[in-house]
Parts: structure tokens; C-alpha cells; sequence
């Protein structure tokens, strides 16, 4: 059995310990340990991942941290790849994501036999063989390596006040992550810069004692600490391993575990406004902020869609979201202040909103409007396939439809596109509800009970049908039907535009059948 092994860069010693006891149960491990970063180290981890017979993600503080190895345990998860977590430390299990919580875990100790067993059991378990979906997901963008998020630190042009403050923030947040050693040693290379203010050196200065006395340790400060040396793009490590050709490589060629945004990928950046040039008995400090723009309507709960430090306060800001078909979301909060003439935007997703790119405008009557994109993905789970399918429908096309839904493949067949055409008008604005996005699960698969929801501008009429949505039990196809199965479908007409969320009581009431009467 092929094994991809994932895993935090700052627990090599421990997974070699583990790879070593799943190589001596006859399994052929593939575990990353000379590849460098970059596109076409990305490109290899992910075909091993699709290639693959069994996920194993070694589960610890660092790797639920790092985005790498998230990232590869959600592509792993959309191939439908079989996954074992194997936890390596006394990291919180309840603080991993939730979807990977209804995994059972593996509690590991390096050289014990009760481990052994364990792991041993739990691969025996292992199907031998998963087909990966007929349409493969999209591949997460490639993991940015840390230096590049910090390329300003290392500029020769002069450093804007505002940046120096906002990377001394950084980093010490950063300090307590898991990419802790590579944050004191930009916090450093901040320290030695020429046209550092006096101000910020002094609060680096004290920000380092302080972690020094606490660690017990001599503070090294010292203008000719660090020689620095400009990152190289090209010589990126990755997100699990230092490389160490003699002589010993500077920090910038390891790769701190995040990953880029892009145009549709995920990025973490905090940043503050925290009034450092005051003296410290009147210091103000706002409170940090995590910036964000990727998640799914699972994880928006925890890490909402966040843009912060707006150029313009918030009563004077206007936030307008454009859904990825150009429908205006209606359920839209306007900006809150985070500053002095700064604001902070956030957005929930929801289960019935599209997945695809985002564009919020940001417009005021005294500057040029701004906008910024974010993507929401599909949830892991039943559901995902219904939005994949959804995303699909809005892009009419019926060929992909028709790989996903068996009862659209069958109208296809029958009656043609132009019988498609007329039940999703592209010009209607389209969203899929469900009741409960878990549904009812057996042998067979798991059937989620729902609502098609039609809006057309035209009429201004919203309509809302019920439908049930069965899904295979790999979660990679599904059926959808009308409610109630046999008679007509039930379906609720409103004048207007109704927001989707709106609805769901009309859902509960009508398309989902009232419980038997307790004959006890």
C-alpha cells in the first residue's frame, strides 16, 4: 500500500520514527525530504497525494498550524483519498478542524508497541483501492515560503514608518507560531535596517529581552548580528524541512508554512495598528486583527472573510459583494473602524451561497474605489458535491452537470439541453439550500433534503422548490429529485428578492417530512 505521509517540517524527528515503523509493516512510504519549494515541488507533492492509497497526516501543534499540510489533507480529502490522523503529540484534538475530528484518530508514542498495533489495525482497515473522482478537484495554489511575505524587510528602497510598524506586529505574533525561529530572525534583520526609527528599534530591543529573560537566555542584540542577504525566489524550501548544504544555508531558503492568496488561495497576515511612537504611559493599541480570504461556509464561522487598515474610516465606506456569477449578495455588513481613519470588513458564507471568487467594491465619496476578491470553497462533506454540482448548473455546463447528477444525465439524454436551459434560466439568480447539510446516511450513501431557490429580476418573483439531493456513498456523485417523490412538486412563490437564508423555515415546514407520531 502507498502511503503520503504529511507533516511539519519542526516534527522530522518524530516522523521518522513513525515512517520507519509503517515501512516495517511492508508499506511504501512517501515522505518529502529532498524536494525544494516552488511550482514544481508543489506539483510533485500533489500527484503523490493523488496517487496515494492512504493519507497520513501526522498530527501535532505545528502541523495543525501550518497551511501546507492543511492544504494537502483538504486536496486528499476532495480526491477521496482513505485518511489516518496519527497524532504525535499532546496537541488539542478538538482543536483541529472539525471535519477532520470525525476521523478516528491514532494516538502515536514513538518506539511502543501499543502504537504499533494501532497503526497496524488501522491500515488494515484500508480499503485496497479508491477511485479518485472523474473530475478532479482544483489544486491548492502553491504554498508562498515566508521570506517572500517579508520581501520588504529585505528592500532597498526606504521602509515607510506604517510598514515598520506593522511588521514588528507580525512578527511577534508570529514569535508564538510555529514559525517562531524564522520570526526572531526577521525581527532582527528589522532591527539592523538603516532607516529603522529609534522608536521601533527600542520596542524590538525590549520585545526580545523580554522573550529572553522568560527563556532564561542573554539577549543577542547586535547591529552586526545578522548579515543579511536578499532572498532568492527560486531556492524556496518547503513547508516541513531545512536544508543544510555546508555552509549552513541562511533561514530564507526554509519555508515558513504558509501559502499565497493569489486569485482564489489562502493567506494569513496579522495586522495592527498599534501606536508604538508613543511613550509608554500613553501608548494606545488597538486590538490585532487576522486577515483572511479563503474558507468555506464550515470554517467562515471561525476564520470570516476579513479585509482590515481600509484607507478610509468606516462611516464613510460602502461595501458592495458581487457573488462569482455577478449577483449582488444581499447580506452584506458595512465596515466597522479599526483606527485612526482605518475600517475592517468581515463576511460569513453560508451553505447556500456559490462557491467561486468573490469581488467586494469598497467606494466612498472622497477616495477611488477599491476592490479585493476572495474565494469560498465547497465544504467537505455530503453537501460539497451539491455545491460543485450548483457551480456547475450556474455555468451551464451540461456535460460536467451530467457527470455529477445522474438525473440531470438522464434529462440530458432524453430531452436535451434546451430542457436544461429552460428549468436553470442564466438569467436567474440560483441557489441550493439544504435543511441539514449532514442528511441521513446509510450503506448506500446520504440524502440531504433541500431547496432549489430561483430569483428572476425580470418578474421579481423568488421561487423556491423542494428537492432532495441523494449522495453517493464516495461522495463524489449524487441524484436530485423533486419533493414530494411522487406528486407535484411542492414549491413557494414570493414577490421580491428573498434572501436564500430567509427561507429555511418554509424549508423545515414543507419539504421536510413531518416525524411519525410516537405510537408509545
Amino acid at each position: 500500500m502507498t502511503v503520503f505521509l504529511s507533516y511539519a517540517h519542526q516534527d522530522v524527528r518524530l516522523v521518522g520514527t513513525l515512517r520507519q515503523d509503517l515501512e516495517d509493516m511492508g508499506q511504501s512510504v512517501w515522505f518529502d525530504e529532498s524536494l525544494h519549494g516552488g511550482q514544481i515541488w508543489w506539483d510533485e507533492i500533489l500527484r503523490q497525494v493523488r496517487e496515494c492509497q492512504v493519507f497520513v497526516l501526522a498530527v501535532s501543534v505545528h502541523s495543525l498550524e501550518s497551511e501546507a499540510c492543511l492544504a494537502e489533507w483538504a486536496y486528499a480529502m476532495k480526491l477521496n483519498r482513505p485518511f489516518l490522523p496519527v497524532r504525535i503529540d499532546q496537541t488539542d484534538w478538538t482543536t483541529a478542524p472539525e471535519t477532520m475530528r470525525q476521523s478516528q484518530h491514532i494516538e502515536y508514542l514513538s518506539g511502543t508497541a501499543a502504537s504499533a498495533k494501532a497503526l497496524a489495525k488501522a491500515l488494515h482497515s484500508v480499503p485496497e483501492s479508491v477511485p479518485l473522482p472523474e473530475v478532479l478537484p482544483t489544486p491548492p495554489q502553491t504554498p508562498l515560503s515566508y521570506h517572500e511575505r517579508y520581501a520588504k524587510l529585505f528592500a532597498s528602497e526606504p521602509m515607510h514608518v506604517d510598514d515598520q510598524v506593522a511588521h514588528f506586529v507580525r512578527l511577534t505574533i508570529d514569535a508564538d507560531s510555529a514559525n517562531a525561529t524564522d520570526a526572531l530572525q526577521l525581527l532582527q534583520v528589522l532591527r539592523n535596517r538603516d532607516d529603522l526609527t529609534w522608536k521601533v528599534r527600542e520596542r524590538i530591543d525590549k520585545f526580545l529581552a523580554e522573550r529572553a529573560a522568560i527563556a532564561g537566555q542573554a539577549t543577542p542584540v547586535s547591529d552586526d548580528d545578522i548579515d543579511v542577504v536578499p532572498p532568492v525566489s527560486d531556492a524556496d524550501d518547503d513547508d516541513r524541512h531545512e536544508v543544510v548544504p555546508p555552509p549552513p544555508p541562511p533561514w530564507w531558503q526554509t519555508k515558513g508554512g504558509k501559502w499565497a492568496l493569489g486569485s482564489a488561495a489562502a493567506i494569513l497576515v496579522i495586522a495592527a495598528g498599534l501606536l508604538i511612537f508613543w511613550p509608554d504611559d500613553s501608548k494606545v493599541e488597538e486590538p490585532l486583527h487576522t486577515e483572511n480570504a479563503l474558507c468555506d461556509a464550515d470554517t467562515c464561522d471561525g476564520s470570516p472573510i476579513r479585509f482590515i487598515d481600509l484607507e478610509v474610516g468606516s462611516d464613510e465606506l460602502v461595501a458592495t459583494l458581487l457573488d462569482p456569477y455577478g449577483a449582488e449578495v444581499q447580506r452584506v455588513d458595512p465596515p466597522v473602524a479599526t483606527g485612526d481613519s482605518t475600517a475592517e470588513w468581515t463576511w460569513d458564507a453560508a451553505l447556500e451561497d456559490p462557491v467561486g471568487d468573490y469581488t467586494v467594491n469598497f467606494t466612498s465619496d472622497t477616495t477611488e474605489p477599491v476592490a479585493h476578491t476572495f474565494t469560498v470553497d465547497s465544504v467537505t462533506g455530503p453537501f460539497g458535491v451539491v455545491q460543485i454540482t450548483a457551480d456547475a448548473i450556474m455555468s451551464q455546463d451540461w456535460n460536467l452537470v451530467a457527470t455529477l447528477d445522474m438525473r440531470i444525465a438522464d434529462d440530458l439524454e432524453l430531452n436535451g439541453q434546451d430542457s436544461l436551459d429552460e428549468q436553470y434560466p442564466s438569467s436567474f439568480e440560483k441557489h441550493w439550500l439544504p435543511y441539514d447539510q449532514s442528511g441521513a446516511t446509510n450503506a448506500n450513501g446520504t440524502t440531504i433534503i433541500g431547496a432549489y431557490i430561483a430569483y428572476s429580476e425580470e418578474d421579481d418573483v423568488t421561487t423556491a422548490y423542494c428537492e432532495l439531493w441523494s449522495v453517493s456513498a464516495d461522495g463524489l456523485t449524487m441524484r436530485s429529485d423533486s419533493l414530494p417523490i411522487d406528486g407535484v412538486q411542492e414549491y413557494a412563490e414570493e414577490r421580491g428578492r428573498e434572501a436564500p437564508g430567509d427561507l429555511s423555515g418554509w424549508v423545515a415546514e414543507t419539504c421536510v417530512p413531518a416525524a411519525e407520531p410516537d405510537s408509545g
